[in-house]
């Protein structure tokens, strides 16, 4: 194992943020329209209508959104997030462990790249040492 403790940690809003973006709130996200299609096999969707399932989904399979950070670039087209989850029923993920998970999405509705989501568990075996697992989720083209 790789001790990752020496590694800096950067402000959830710098991973988020950068010159070409900006954070928003889930109310922000509602006013956005997805766009006009642009071409006959691209529908646009609703960044506020993704987010909405992928939280229903957790909800459904025992888990509640504890933080969640959300930002937009290039007039608003793509979206990058971050969702800390906790289970509502059940063993925590890494049971009898500290730790947690999180889930990164993206979507962009000029094309740019495909929907992506992945999930990192993080274990923190002590205060100078913590491993992640990482499991790709979904990627659609």
């Amino acid at each position: 194992m790789t001790s990752l403790a020496h590694l800096p940690r950067p402000a959830a809003e710098a991973v988020l943020s950068h010159s070409a973006s900006r954070l928003v709130t889930l109310d922000e996200l509602a006013l956005m329209p997805a766009g006009e299609p642009s071409g006959p096999r691209h529908l646009p969707v609703p960044h506020i209508e993704l987010v909405t399932r992928i939280r229903e989904a957790f909800t459904e399979r025992g888990y509640e959104v504890a933080k969640e950070q959300y930002s937009v670039s290039h007039d608003d087209a793509r979206l990058f997030g971050t969702l800390d989850l906790v289970p509502t029923t059940g063993p925590a993920l890494l049971d009898g462990m500290d730790g947690g998970m999180a889930v990164g999405l993206r979507h962009a509705n000029d094309q740019a790249f495909a929907l992506g989501a992945q999930a990192q568990a993080i274990c923190y075996t002590s205060d100078e040492h913590h491993q992640a697992v990482e499991a790709f989720l979904s990627r659609s083209r």
